[in-house]
Formats: structure tokens, sequence, C-alpha cells
């Protein structure tokens, strides 16, 4: 049994390795975001955009410098 756990942690990290090589290959990461934009929630959706824009208005004015 402590063989089988073994050997499926050892596949675990090589698939997770593997697809971690293949995500630094990229040139554009797209991260997607699920948030209300409108309801009673609304308020909290438009600050999570506001937050978003500020961080890569930062982020990007930082990989200028």
């Amino acid at each position: 049994m402590k063989d089988m756990l073994r050997w499926a942690r050892c596949a675990l990290t090589a698939i997770l390795l593997l697809g971690a090589g293949a995500a630094l290959a990229q040139g554009t990461v797209k991260i997607g975001v699920v948030a209300e934009f409108s309801g009673p929630f609304a308020d909290y959706g438009a600050q999570i955009v506001g937050g978003m824009k500020a961080y890569l208005k930062l982020k990007s004015a930082w990989r200028r410098s």
C-alpha cells in the first residue's frame, strides 16, 4: 500500500512539473475572474475590477523601470 502511494506521489509530481514547464513557455497568461457586476453585490465587483486595474498599472510601471 505504501509503495502504491509513493508511486502515485511520484507520478503526480512528474505531471505537475511537466505542466509547469509548459506554463512557463507561454508568453501571455490569461486569468479569469468570476464576480458580481449587477444586483446587490455590484459594488464588490467594481472594487475587484478597480483593484486588478490598479495592480496591473503598478506592475507595468515596475517592469518599465
